[in-house]
């Protein structure tokens, strides 16, 4: 499964900067959910996805 819609809007994160949860799955799909990384690879680039994942 795959958000389909991932960035920063999207992204619940707390206090310390962890994320907590994603919002609006209206564009969510049964497929590969590298899809979703891709786009914010392309915004953020490779330390911002590290983060992200971490």
């Amino acid at each position: 499964m795959n958000h389909g819609d991932l960035h920063p809007p999207h992204i619940l994160v707390d206090e310390t900067q962890r994320v907590t949860g994603l919002i609006d799955w209206t564009e969510a799909e049964v497929a590969d959910p590298g899809k979703d990384f891709v786009i914010y690879y392309a915004l953020f680039g490779e330390e911002g996805l590290r983060d992200l994942l971490r």
